[in-house]
């Protein structure tokens, strides 16, 4: 009899595994019905209970079919019932194999996002959190994501344990010396601080911006890391204007200070920072505050000492400082306008990368992502950007025979250079001195209204310039209903050019 039974045992096992391997294995979800019939033969107590004696091959399969079950909203609610009655989530979180512990986190993340109602088992989700968040620090990449979004789910339809939360991330995962915790958690709070203005003032009190500070202080030397906290800084600037506030007071203009002056700083570090402190900068609601003073004072020094590993990098700080606010980009340019002589020069007459990176710049200075209504600066501005643009030209060539120069060379390798004028020709049409130049200069307006464009961003971005020249103050007439129509021509738009067009690299050979 017992060994009937045992023989039994063993056939109905099998047919499990061999069901489990099948769900697994075949591509997309069981049906709602296939799913309650699976239910009717095995529950999810006989899969829990299988759990201990599957191998290595048949532990995937099966926490593969577990987590499709749990799709079911039929699946689920049984899953409800038996989380309510037995501890397997606690197992499942300690357990050995690194793939159930995946699982069990993928399904808690499904129950808290799915379940009707979380009052059967609120008890446990407070027991839950300090295993989600021993996984979410340490476990493998795959159980962390999936601890994560637990620990959101929990926050989300839990509110009261969103403050557990951000407490825990504060306490066990910022003080962690390895990078990669801490950049885990710098990621759940970025995620948290969505979720309201209430949220992110708790996040911003829960020491979030020193942690930064201090991981971009701490990591200077390793590029990686310290890129890291450098992008999350800015990150932070760009989504939540309201932290901007707080960095002078809690240390943070400092610390960007003295990591970008520092000369034992790597250098890639040191550019990227510069870089930052632009669109931190750049975030400031305040034209008048304090941090953006002292990026100005810090983007001179550079300039002024000679530091031409740099150069571009203050460029490109500058032009992220200019890209939101009218009135902090009317604050800067006349503090900067030494600077902004030397993009000018470098947007009409550099060459490659640093050609690029003048002309991206002056774009965003002249207003290309503020919006129609806060392109144009007051007089003061506006007269240090023309005479930037005419003293680089000299007396030599005009500007609109350098807008030429750069548009007339369509090799595939001059794309970057052509998309970049193509963005300043569209801020700089706001102003009547360019853009009548531009109108008067046929080869140059020939140019833009006729010559194919097989880049598709270059085409997307000349179009965008030719409606700005097409509504701007211009005297020629002709010249104005050529922009107007070249809006909508099919040839300027046009996708497949039959003209052959030759490399430069291939015709100088």
């Amino acid at each position: 009899m017992d060994r009937t039974d045992a023989g039994g045992a063993r056939a109905r096992r099998e047919a499990f595994m061999e069901l489990a391997r099948d769900v697994a294995d075949v591509p997309g979800q069981p049906s709602e019905a296939v799913c309650e019939d699976i239910l009717r033969q095995y529950s999810w107590r006989y899969a829990f209970n299988t759990l201990p004696s599957a191998d290595e091959g048949e532990m995937d399969a099966l926490c593969a079919y577990m987590e499709k079950l749990a799709r079911s909203p039929a699946a689920l609610k049984a899953l409800e019932e038996l989380i309510n009655e037995d501890a397997y989530v606690e197992g499942g979180f300690r357990y050995p194999h690194a793939r159930v512990r995946e699982m069990t986190c993928a399904l808690v993340q499904m129950l808290l996002e799915k379940a009707r109602s979380l009052d059967g088992f609120k008890a446990r989700v407070e027991t839950w959190l300090a295993s989600l968040m021993l996984l979410f620090r340490d476990d493998t990449l795959t159980s962390s994501e999936n601890a994560r979004k637990a620990l959101l789910a929990i926050c989300t339809r839990m509110p009261e344990c969103t403050q557990s939360v951000i407490d825990a991330v504060s306490r066990d995962v910022f003080t962690d010396e390895e990078m990669v915790p801490r950049a885990r958690g710098v990621c759940i709070l970025q995620d948290l601080m969505k979720f309201g203005d209430e949220i992110a003032q708790s996040v911003f009190n829960s020491g979030y911006i020193e942690r930064l500070v201090a991981d971009i202080e701490r990591d200077k030397h390793d590029e990686l890391a310290s890129c890291v906290a450098l992008e999350n800084l800015a990150l932070l600037a760009e989504k939540y204007p309201a932290a901007v506030s707080l960095f002078t007071s809690r240390g943070v203009a400092d610390a960007l200070l003295r990591i970008t002056k520092h000369t034992d700083t790597d250098p890639a570090v040191r550019a990227i920072s510069i870089g930052i402190c632009g669109r931190v900068a750049g975030a400031t609601i305040d034209a008048d505050d304090g941090l953006v003073l002292k990026m100005c004072d810090m983007f001179s020094e550079f300039f002024e000492t000679g530091e031409r590993s740099l150069r571009s990098s203050v460029f490109d700080a500058l032009g992220q400082m200019c890209t939101k606010s009218k009135a902090l980009t009317v604050n800067v340019v006349p503090k900067l306008a030494m600077i902004i002589d030397s993009i000018a020069y470098g947007a009409f007459k550099g060459t490659g990368d640093a050609q690029m990176s003048a002309l991206c710049s002056l774009a965003n200075i002249c207003g290309v992502a503020r919006g129609d209504d806060a392109t144009v600066l007051d007089d003061v501005c506006e007269e240090i950007i023309k005479n930037a643009c005419f003293d680089a030209c000299g007396k030599s060539s005009t500007i609109e025979d350098r807008v030429y120069a750069v548009l007339a060379v369509k090799a595939s390798h001059f794309d970057e250079q052509r998309c970049q004028m193509y963005r300043l020709i569209a801020a700089l049409a706001k102003r009547d001195w360019f853009a009548n130049a531009v109108a008067n200069h046929v080869k140059l307006r020939k140019d833009l209204c006729f010559e194919p464009e097989r880049n598709s961003q270059a085409r997307d971005l000349r179009i965008a310039a030719l409606r700005a020249l097409s509504t701007a103050n211009i005297s020629n007439t002709l010249a104005r209903d050529e922009f107007a129509l070249a809006v909508s021509s099919r040839f300027t738009n046009m996708r497949s050019v039959a003209a052959a067009i030759p490399d430069v690299a291939t015709a100088h050979r």
